[in-house]
């Protein structure tokens, strides 16, 4: 160990040409790079959970979802915005094969404004309850739930979870 630092310190040059007679080469391979992240490569030989998975799936079918994304030069929880979310929501609800859309108009508010334990089992929505649209913003944005997986933590953008048939 003393002798590479005493080379880092009194020899640079040679430091240096050792260091690029290292790199050079790595970095010549990284076009040929390939990764695979597929379920099989990912996951443990003989992973019970993957085989239930697996093994639901072939009895229930796939997971076939869609996200669609819905943004706007201002909040998405302007009157304007929440009219046109409903109305978007609605129309692919009134599709045939989509069995359900979840936008941020359906999905439950804890703290807009913030409830107590016997007030939880009937969920506010912003569709549903009396919600402060301010504090549903602040919520939306600090909810490790909502916050960019429903929402852009600007704002600007919400996602729509469309569930297909």
């Amino acid at each position: 160990m003393n002798g590479a630092f005493e080379l880092l310190i009194y020899k640079p040059v040679a430091s240096l040409v050792v260091l690029l007679a290292i790199l050079i080469p790595l970095v010549v391979q990284v076009p040929k790079l390939q990764l695979d992240a597929s379920a099989d490569t990912l996951s443990i030989e003989g992973d019970m959970d993957l085989a239930f998975y697996t093994k639901t799936q072939k009895t229930f079918g796939q997971n076939d979802n869609l996200i669609v994304s819905y943004t706007s030069d201002s909040h998405v929880l302007t009157a304007e915005n929440i009219e046109s979310i409903k109305k978007l929501r609605d129309e692919l609800r009134a599709l045939s094969h989509i069995e359900s859309v979840t936008t941020v108009l359906d999905v439950p508010l804890f703290q807009s404004p913030p409830l107590t334990m016997m007030q939880m089992k009937d969920a506010r929505t912003i569709e549903n309850g009396s919600i402060n649209i301010e504090m549903a913003k602040e919520e939306f944005k600090v909810s490790p739930l909502y916050s960019d997986n429903l929402i852009s933590k600007d704002g600007k953008t919400a996602a729509l979870l469309i569930r297909l048939k």
